[in-house]
């Protein structure tokens, strides 16, 4: 399973957005050796970010990724109101 969120950043906030993000990623994913997470920045649209959370096959399930998320989105806070869409997908 993969969930994608998308988020929109003003300019003037993408970099504290960006260690706000990579600080949660450590305190959220990094213990966990299921789940990887990853920030990236659109090309075309430098205002965009997709965060990428992916669980490994056989340990990801709904529950594991909905709380992982909640505690993820509580160490953003600030940028909760920046997200434009967040979607899960089954892997093939």
């Amino acid at each position: 399973m993969v969930t994608f969120v998308r988020f929109r950043i003003a300019d003037e906030h993408i970099l504290r957005f960006v260690a706000c993000v990579k600080n949660a990623i450590k305190r959220v994913f990094s213990s966990s050796e299921e789940v990887t997470c990853e920030l990236f920045q659109c090309k075309f649209e430098q205002e965009n970010f997709i965060l990428s959370i992916k669980c490994k096959e056989g340990i990801a399930n709904k529950n594991t990724i909905s709380v992982l998320m909640k505690l993820f989105l509580s160490q953003i806070e600030e940028f909760k109101t920046d997200i434009l869409e967040i979607r899960d997908y089954q892997e093939i």
